[in-house]
């Protein structure tokens, strides 16, 4: 439910029986990450089937290139990532989330400051799971190893949060850190679709004429 397409009934009454609460999940961005390579890639494959199938130059591929909206992509792809999220921690954890009102943000420049992905939880399966990581006796040493290596200062690095604010939950830091353990303990990113095809930048015959020089 990333986007609550409800009526305006139906919305009122899930936030009625949901108490939600904004959280950040910091997935690596797009910028020279495992993301933004794979949909590089994708995107490279795609065009390189165009080509090929349309008998394109390089400057033609090029103009195709220029028309792709990388934002739709982008938003596409966080909406699979936190469906994908999501299917980790009910499989493990047997803990049903929603990903509601999912945004990205994005930093105007990327010397410090990467995307995140922001967006509201149910408060009581946010808890749970980190309960799960404060008192299971398999996560419990690596989450608060996790939570000292993130408050710890080193060279380049200035921490936000000391650990004693991350474990008094504040901000609600507490349970943006058991998203972020989560990702860095799985191999999520192997398993998230981009829903990059070709026909997506589908050409009508006119636009083919048009590359083609062809009135």
């Amino acid at each position: 439910m990333e986007n609550l397409n409800l009526s305006k009934y139906a919305k009122k009454q899930f936030y009625k029986e949901n108490d939600l609460i904004s959280v950040r999940i910091d997935f690596g961005g797009f910028y020279e990450s495992i993301h933004d390579s794979r949909i590089t890639g994708d995107i490279e494959s795609n065009l390189d089937y165009i080509a090929n199938f349309l008998t394109l130059d390089d400057s033609k591929v090029k103009k195709i290139y220029s028309n792709i909206n990388f934002n739709d992509i982008y938003n596409n792809y966080i909406v699979n990532y936190c469906n994908s999220l999501a299917n980790i921690i009910l499989n493990e954890f047997g803990i049903s989330f929603d990903f509601v009102n999912l945004k990205l943000d994005s930093p105007r420049e990327y010397n410090f400051e990467t995307d995140v992905i922001l967006c509201e939880v149910d408060k009581g399966k946010i808890q749970s799971l980190t309960n799960i990581f404060l008192n299971s006796s398999e996560y419990k040493e690596d989450f608060i190893k996790h939570i000292e290596d993130i408050t710890t200062r080193k060279s380049g690095y200035i921490p936000f949060y000391s650990s004693k604010d991350i474990m008094n939950n504040k901000n609600d830091m507490l349970y943006t850190q058991a998203f972020n353990f989560l990702i860095n303990n799985t191999e999520l990113t192997q398993d998230i679709p981009t829903d990059i095809e070709y026909d997506e930048w589908y050409l009508s015959e006119y636009e083919i004429n048009e590359l083609h020089g062809k009135d």
